[in-house]
């Protein structure tokens, strides 16, 4: 069951406090409780195996839609998303991704970064289960040159380097891993060259190292294997299950301490000696569902989310872009954004108007106000984009997926957005088959005419303080009738 469909059946309130709160210690650890064999035991064990491994299925989504992958090769996307573009759900349409899949099993990697001071870059390290282990960007001041990347399972993340050769260490904590490069670019065709230009000069260079082989090569073919993969032979939850037992004994936790518990739960699960069997008496559809329970659980804790007003809520910073020892928000992330940013980065403000669910049942236009202008770092952006019920762009005659801070609004004292004025501004959702008067056509985002539901996603890349303590007020969404010729 994919869990964006289960959360829109969900009624669940949410009842958040006014000001920040710490989240609790949300880890799920089932071992201690499930280490006999009874089969209430073993369901639970599958249940974690499940949302444990699914981050492995998105991978594996994103290997299917890239041509001819190759690991530790660059594939550059030459032109801003469109609605054409699945490999990535949820895709920003504000940059240019570079997406390599990283195999450190027996070398190092070389990569290389030449001067960008004029537009907002990250090149984020991922490992094998999404998470953002470490960012390299202008946000960061990270200077140009050469770079190593490393299999480090005990000290992850961007460290100093004592070799005069690299600018410093990225350390992956599993052999495998990925990274999806973010260029921003302009909406023309001169700064979308200047970007390529920028991607012609990036590279990934393996080298050999000392130590031996810690695990297979990264063998992408895998990735579309029917025996192996969700499809034809297998449900997705079969497919994650077989996908987990084949990848996880080369691929740990990066948690050394959750190591030892998450190996014996997945032998508890079935999942063992690179193969999956399920436990007598288990019941794989149950345990999907129960991993979407478990989301809706987490989600309610007190302090998990934040308020920011007007139906707008935050996450905990501690669960986002690299998760830890947050499995059930790694799995919620996997599904509805995967290869989320940390904090650092960006900000994702969520909108929840009736239930915790990442799709807004849609039958009428949104009017979207803000009061004021977001508030930005230097070389920050910040978008509003509008995806389908599965997280994909929706189609439409503009070809406009995304309105920001480079958009050409008019505000609603008649002023231009572009001319830098602080005047409320108001966005107009409305499905694509029935376009506004032309007053509206420059604050137009086209949602879906199906009538299957439409996701929002509110983007701050490099926001500052106030757009995630609560000081910024967020803009106010009201369902209207359509605004119609």
């Amino acid at each position: 069951m994919q869990i964006s469909r289960f959360l829109t059946k969900t009624a669940l309130a949410v009842h958040l406090a006014g000001g920040l709160v710490a989240a609790q210690n949300i880890t799920y650890l089932p071992w201690p409780i499930c280490a006999n064999e009874t089969a209430t035991c073993a369901q639970a064990n599958v249940t974690f195996a499940y949302y444990y491994g699914y981050p492995i299925y998105q991978y594996a989504l994103a290997v299917q839609r890239t041509e001819n992958p190759t690991a530790n090769t660059l594939v550059h996307q030459r032109n801003v998303a469109t609605a054409a573009d699945t490999w990535l759900n949820k895709p920003n349409v504000d940059t240019l991704y570079s997406r390599a899949f990283l195999d450190v099993s027996a070398s190092d990697l070389v990569i290389n970064i030449p001067e960008i001071a004029d537009r907002y870059w990250v090149w984020p390290f991922y490992d094998f289960y999404g998470n953002n282990i470490a960012n390299l960007g202008i946000l960061s001041s990270s200077p140009a040159g050469e770079y190593l990347v490393r299999f480090d399972s005990n000290n992850p993340g961007l460290h100093p380097s004592p070799d005069t050769r690299y600018q410093a260490y990225v350390n992956i904590p599993t052999p495998y891993g990925i990274s999806a490069t973010r260029i921003l670019v302009d909406q023309n065709q001169t700064d979308v060259e200047a970007a390529n230009r920028i991607q012609d000069e990036l590279s990934i260079t393996p080298v050999n190292r000392e130590s031996s082989r810690i695990a297979p090569p990264l063998n992408l073919t895998m990735f579309t294997d029917s025996e192996l993969v969700p499809g034809s032979k297998n449900t997705l939850e079969e497919g994650v299950l077989k996908l987990l037992a084949h990848l996880s004994p080369y691929n740990e936790p990066v948690v050394a301490a959750d190591r030892g518990w998450v190996s014996a739960t997945l032998q508890g699960a079935g999942v063992s000696n690179g193969a999956f069997v399920q436990p007598e008496n288990t019941n794989l559809t149950a345990a999907s569902a129960a991993a979407n329970s478990s989301v809706v659980q987490e989600l309610a804790i007190p302090g998990y989310l934040t308020s920011l007003g007007n139906k707008w809520v935050l996450p905990d910073a501690t669960y986002l872009g690299n998760f830890k020892s947050a499995y059930v928000t790694r799995y919620l992330i996997a599904s509805t954004g995967y290869l989320a940013l940390t904090r650092e980065q960006t900000v994702y403000p969520q909108y929840v108007p009736s239930a915790v669910s990442p799709v807004i049942p849609f039958d009428r236009a949104l009017r979207i106000t803000f009061t004021s202008r977001p508030v930005m770092k230097t070389f920050g952006f910040w978008s509003l984009t509008v995806y389908d019920f599965q997280a994909y762009l929706v189609p439409n005659d503009l070809d406009r997926y995304a309105v920001g801070d480079r958009s050409n609004f008019t505000m609603m004292d008649g002023s231009s957005f572009s001319d830098g004025g602080e005047a409320p501004f108001q966005v107009l959702i409305q499905p694509s088959n029935m376009p506004p008067p032309a007053n509206w056509t420059n604050n137009w985002l086209p949602s879906p005419a199906d009538g299957k539901g439409l996701q929002l996603n509110l983007r701050f890349y490099g926001g500052e303080d106030v757009m995630s303590n609560g000081v910024y007020l967020y803009p106010l969404v009201e369902a209207i009738d359509p605004i119609t010729l």
